[in-house]
């Protein structure tokens, strides 16, 4: 454009065309109120981001701005363009500008809107159900379209295919009882609802007891029948859960081990030490009483998010639901020093002086007292599903059903009798063990002194409808159901590597012949029929939610579900070959990778462990590759 003198409306003109090239301004030699060229832009945002105006206009003189929202003057706003900085939904609404000079002026808008994260109005509350019942949670959210949702039963454990705002549980057992939580999330992010907790009422059951006569422990009280859920066996005390949460018991109180506080009445489960008691509420935290001389009632502050909980004779273990271990109380000869890195773990048992943890791979921890062996479980146990301690010796349960014993032997606790190979649960007490049967009958062994291994008769015969055993120090409880089977040691979750193989095992007890249908997601596997389920070769579509169905003609009973991951696979892609040997890529998610190969197929040799860093690729070099004449590569994720 020339320079040229000219009247000031058109020096004005020429500035404006130069901020606007292109832009064609009429009737400017007349004059008049100011025209708009560029109008400001209307503008969707997200939370947290930068929203720009700009207007730009011709005029015969140099105009003034005032910016507008919601047609109130904004303070200071008097220029070209307006800028709002970490935009919140309350800076959605209609955004102007009136552009003055001196003949009049000209109003234009543009419309802000402003997409928000999930805010939760109504979290989900707390539900009392009866066994086999159905229960529904529901959580309402506010936020920008789409919301989606995802259901957690305490704080790690998804739940597969409930991701609608309301959570159904249809037939609800007792391993359903705990804290539910729901993710609410959009693409501008995510929030968690409050826990609810579901408590689950079981149908009502009787308990019995044996062994040492004297002990008030040993006997029953008049009226304790029905409405009970649980039972546990202490030093000379025994403990009984009912289905509304509250705990009764009986036998010694020297120490108050019979006196739980007033308020707990939620508890879903619950352990006897010496002279001590414990008990577990739905929210996942635990609460103990009784004798406190080594702060075995003292629990640790903040211990919450526990799934399972143990008491030995004057300490405690705590599982929490992501696979740690706490413990409290006596140490005088390491029983509460949990070995460090201990994770995964799926079960505990605390003896007198000693503790156990099963980790998911099967093996066993041990720590504290060794005195008579107890913290070297024999070579070769494997297939292990449960483990119990008692006084300097431990009883471990395999998935084939059958008992493996160690440790202190001085009065045949670890003789496990000949042809005991259909176990559904193990408990060790002082110096005797007590089985449950998958026929719902019950064994014992070891020590007799009290009578501890005189198992009435109406617990020796199957079809006995017994679905708990607990041992005390000279004594035993027993729970009885109404002969429907009744899930004991339940499975858990799997995560393998693809072609590897994982296996869901269970045990439960009920009258008759029981039968078994295992399920992936909730529909029936074919041929799966079995007390344990192995899925061999595992692939990614075998990735899902197991569970399994048992039935027998008194009715039929679901396991808790257990999840299998199935690690993503890697990718291998050659990148040339020369004499240093064979250059290949690795790529797949950060993390720890097997590299194998293989000269047919057939046969696969593990060569290389090594870590994808977070940049999701890691190059290697296979030197032997020079010496053979063809060679297969594949990977996969530990």
């Amino acid at each position: 454009m020339k320079t040229r003198r000219s009247p000031a409306g058109a020096v004005c003109l020429s500035l404006l065309a130069l901020l606007a090239p292109g832009l064609t301004v009429k009737n400017f030699a007349q004059g008049g109120p100011p025209q708009v060229l560029v109008p400001p832009q209307s503008q969707t945002n997200v939370v947290g981001s930068t929203a720009d105006f700009s207007v730009v206009v011709s005029s015969f003189t140099y105009p003034t701005y005032q910016w507008r929202f919601n047609g109130v003057n904004i303070a200071n706003a008097t220029n070209t363009s307006y800028t709002l900085f970490n935009v919140q939904t309350t800076n959605a609404g209609d955004y102007s500008v009136a552009v003055t000079n001196a003949v009049g002026y000209v109003i234009t808008n543009a419309t802000l809107t402003v997409l928000a994260p999930p805010v939760i109005t109504a979290h989900p509350v707390n539900l009392n159900r009866p066994e086999t019942a159905n229960a529904n949670f529901s959580v309402t959210a506010t936020g920008a379209a789409p919301l989606s949702y995802q259901w957690r039963f305490y704080t790690t454990n998804f739940l597969a295919g409930q991701i609608t705002s309301t959570l159904s549980l249809v037939n609800v057992q007792a391993w359903q009882a705990g804290l539910y939580s729901a993710v609410v999330s959009n693409p501008y992010g995510a929030v968690t609802s409050s826990n609810a907790t579901l408590t689950v009422t079981l149908p009502s059951w009787t308990a019995g007891c044996w062994g040492n006569t004297a002990e008030p422990a040993s006997t029953v009280p008049v009226g304790l029948s029905g409405g009970y859920q649980a039972v546990a066996a202490g030093g000379k005390h025994s403990l009984a859960l009912k289905t509304n949460g509250v705990v009764f018991g009986w036998g010694d109180n020297t120490f108050g081990q019979l006196d739980p506080p007033p308020d707990l009445t939620n508890a879903i489960k619950i352990a006897a030490g010496m002279n001590h008691s414990l008990a577990l509420r739905g929210d996942g935290t635990v609460v103990a009483w009784g004798d406190n001389s080594f702060d075995q009632t003292n629990v640790p502050s903040g211990l919450s998010n526990v799934i399972s909980l143990a008491a030995g004779d004057h300490h405690n273990l705590a599982l929490l639901a992501d696979g740690k271990v706490i413990a409290w109380g006596q140490d005088n000869l390491g029983e509460t020093v949990v070995p460090p890195g201990l994770t995964d773990v799926v079960r505990i048992a605390a003896g007198y002086y000693h503790s156990l943890a099963l980790k998911r791979d099967g093996s066993i921890v041990t720590w504290g007292d060794n005195s008579h062996g107890e913290l070297t479980p024999p070579p070769g146990l494997t297939g292990v599903i449960a483990v119990s301690a008692g006084n300097g010796f431990n009883l471990a349960l395999r998935t084939n059903r059958s008992v493996v014993a160690w440790g202190d032997n001085a009065s045949g606790q670890t003789n496990v009798p000949a042809g005991l190979n259909t176990v559904a649960a193990i408990s060790a007490g002082g110096a005797h063990c007590v089985v449950l049967r998958e026929n719902g009958s019950v064994a014992a062994w070891g020590q007799n002194f009290l009578g501890e291994t005189n198992v009435p008769f109406i617990f020796t015969s199957a079809n006995s409808a017994l679905i708990a055993v607990s041992a005390g120090a000279h004594h035993s409880v027993t729970l009885k159901g109404n002969g429907a089977p009744v899930v004991v040691n339940p499975p858990w979750d799997q995560s393998v590597s693809p072609g590897a193989t994982a296996m869901f095992a269970l045990t439960a007890a009920g009258n008759n012949t029981l039968s078994y249908q295992w399920r992936l997601n909730g529909t029936n596997i074919a041929g799966a029929t079995q007390r344990f389920f192995t899925r061999t070769n595992a692939q990614l579509a075998d990735a899902g939610v197991y569970s399994c169905v048992i039935a027998n003609p008194v009715g039929t009973n679901s396991s808790a579900s257990a999840t299998l991951t199935v690690k993503s696979g890697a990718v291998l892609t050659p990148l040339g070959y020369d004499a240093g040997g064979f250059h290949l890529r690795l790529t797949g998610p950060p993390g720890v990778y097997v590299v194998e190969i293989s000269p047919n197929l057939t046969a696969w040799f593990s060569v290389l462990t090594n870590t994808v860093p977070p940049a999701g690729f890691l190059d290697l070099i296979d030197p032997t590759a020079v010496s053979a004449s063809r060679r297969f590569y594949r990977a996969y994720q530990q």
